[in-house]
């Protein structure tokens, strides 16, 4: 719908309920009739005129709020359910009037949503007055927003705001229309290790197993740094202009898990808004991890102790190659723990999950961490703890635990550091 076609479409920052006037209420109706009665009776021609107006308004004005809404359908049609913070979103929004009595004026509202900016004005509050939805039409227009920060956010839940023709009361309706959008974390540059022949790939032993299949080319895709030269396409570098690398059919399954654990997190961390800060960022590593191992064609696991927004216990999933489960438990995911960190490091133990790499995540590794690491350490040889602070204990695993923040390219290494 375009503006200069109704000539009734404009945007509010916010809308002031006017609420019902007691005059005007339905119980009112008797009141004015019984006056009504009187004047007749005793033939005041001043007063008849004025019940009987008043008698005519009331009853209008009662027919119409118990009318209005019925037959009222909003639709909403969103571009895409899933996004990455910072990405923007657009919604197809209608709204329908299936019945003769029309409505003169009409709100549209969308909930405030604390990681949501509307409209070009980017604002947080989205509100749009529609006036006369006639008998029998309907009304269409798009909404624009981008989302800022992750979560998972019910865009349908819409109320709708309209009154009589005399604008002398007003009722509103909340519409659940079960929309909902994921943010997921921000993307971030990230260098994950190249995979080899020699990694130990659903292989045990130590020497491993071969992961990909020379002969048998599945495709090209763009070079990424760290790609081995021997698989450079030169005839698709050719024609496109840019490094193409080959893609080979994998023999192997190749599988990740991504841990988390979330337990003590928040004691590092004294000032909440460095804590939100910090795990949010934590959040945007792991995301852009699991997304470039998945352009890599590897199968992506996760496991945590954490709780989701509904504080509900998050079930691990296995590795399988649709990446959606993951990025949609990280667009949910809190800091409250569910469980311990023990508990946590034992679902690694179970089987057909030891020769898998796994990236254990944390704030800080303990001496909880580091005890079960010295216990079980031969039977997880895969496992790499990554910290957002550093302790003596990470300090005494050596290699075996790694600053989060070396995934990062230098780029954005230089944005932390400054």
């Amino acid at each position: 719908m375009n503006p200069s076609e109704h000539d009734s479409l404009t945007n509010e920052e916010e809308n002031q309920s006017r609420g019902e006037s007691i005059l005007f209420s339905h119980y009112m109706i008797w009141p004015f009739a019984a006056l009504l009665g009187v004047s007749l009776w005793f033939n005041m021609i001043p007063f008849i005129l004025i019940s009987t107006f008043l008698l005519v308004i009331s009853l209008t004005i009662s027919i119409w709020k118990k009318r209005m809404w019925n037959h009222i359908h909003p639709v909403l049609h969103l571009s895409q359910t899933r996004l990455f913070n910072g990405q923007s979103f657009s919604i197809e929004a209608s709204l329908s009037n299936e019945k003769w009595l029309p409505l003169v004026w009409l709100e549209w509202e969308h909930p405030r949503q604390p990681g949501i900016l509307w409209g070009e004005e980017q604002k947080h509050h989205y509100i749009i007055r529609l006036l006369w939805l006639l008998k029998y039409q309907k009304i269409s227009w798009d909404i624009t927003g981008q989302a800022m920060q992750r979560g998972v956010y019910k865009i349908g839940d819409i109320t709708l705001r309209s009154g009589d023709p005399f604008r002398l009361t007003e009722q509103e309706k909340k519409w659940p229309l079960a929309k909902t959008l994921y943010v997921y974390p921000e993307l971030r540059s990230v260098t994950v290790p190249l995979l080899s022949a020699s990694m130990p790939w659903e292989m045990r032993g130590k020497k491993g197993g071969i992961v990909e299949d020379p002969l048998l080319i599945q495709g090209v895709r763009d070079y990424e740094s760290g790609d081995d030269w021997r698989n450079i396409d030169w005839r698709a570098t050719a024609k496109t202009g840019e490094l193409q690398t080959r893609m080979y059919e994998p023999i192997m399954t190749k599988q990740l898990i991504i841990c988390l654990d979330v337990k003590n997190f928040y004691t590092y961390h004294t000032d909440q808004q460095e804590q939100h800060d910090l795990f949010e960022r934590l959040l945007s590593i792991m995301a852009s991890i699991a997304v470039r191992h998945h352009k890599r064609n590897v199968q992506v696991g996760y496991v945590t102790n954490a709780l989701d927004k509904y504080r509900n216990v998050i079930a691990p999933s296995a590795p399988q190659q649709n990446l959606t489960p993951l990025l949609d438990c990280l667009a949910g995911i809190t800091d409250y723990p569910a469980f311990d960190s023990i508990r946590l490091l034992d679902q690694l133990l179970k089987k057909g999950k030891q020769s898998i790499p796994v990236y254990m995540f944390c704030g800080a590794v303990t001496e909880t961490h580091y005890q079960w690491f010295l216990m079980h350490k031969k039977q997880v040889p895969s496992l790499t703890f990554y910290y957002v602070r550093e302790t003596e204990y990470a300090k005494k695993m050596g290699q075996a635990a790694q600053p989060a923040e070396i995934f990062l390219s230098k780029v954005e290494s230089k944005g932390v550091e400054s």
